[in-house]
């Protein structure tokens, strides 16, 4: 807890009007080194998805545990509370697509559509999980590509990998395997940037 201000430290006001003069505290909590009982014991869905916070970057059998403990203290909320509810599994949808690794994200998403039936999250996890399997697809003809280009020309530079690994258009990757195909040489494939 940070220490109070006042408006008075502020500006200089005469010492009968401080008591018209409201006070503010500075909040600062560190989710990190808070205890997760005394989050879990708050009672309130907002301290349950901190636990989850706090395992952004623990193993993912940690990580999965926090995730559904989280997600039955989320399914007893009251019918009367299911915009917080949505809300909240929303919040742990991005928690999962920005802060995990990308091997455990597919799981995890489906644990946290186990736990719903409103529309929005299973359409965002829905799109989550399209998007993912685009990036699959996309890794992969990036690692046929720089594999199709070693054997045909040998040794390829870390800058010509860097270039390949920046595109993200399927038929764009499709293009230059297909000239990586019948390439002699590096000049022989119109790599974007290629120097």
């Amino acid at each position: 807890m940070g220490n109070a201000i006042t408006l008075t430290d502020l500006i200089d006001a005469p010492e009968e009007f401080s008591r018209f003069i409201p006070k503010f505290d500075n909040l600062f909590l560190n989710v990190k080194d808070t205890n997760t009982t005394d989050l879990s014991n708050m009672d309130h869905p907002f301290s349950w998805l901190l636990t989850v916070l706090q395992q952004d970057t623990a193993d993912e059998t940690t990580m999965r545990k926090a995730l559904l403990t989280a997600l039955s203290r989320l399914d007893s909320l009251e019918p009367s509370h299911a915009a917080q509810h949505r809300n909240a599994l929303l919040f742990l949808c991005h928690l999962i697509l920005f802060r995990r690794p990308e091997q455990e994200r597919n799981d995890l998403m489906r644990l946290v559509q186990g736990h719903t039936d409103d529309v929005e999250v299973k359409n965002m996890i829905k799109s989550a999980a399209e998007t993912l399997i685009e990036q699959g697809k996309i890794q992969e003809k990036h690692d046929s590509l720089i594999r199709l280009l070693q054997k045909r020309i040998g040794d390829v530079s870390e800058t010509v990998i860097n270039q390949i690994r920046a595109i993200q258009n399927s038929s764009d990757l499709d293009d230059l395997f297909d000239q990586a195909a019948e390439a002699n040489s590096l000049n022989d494939v119109d790599l974007p940037n290629a120097e």
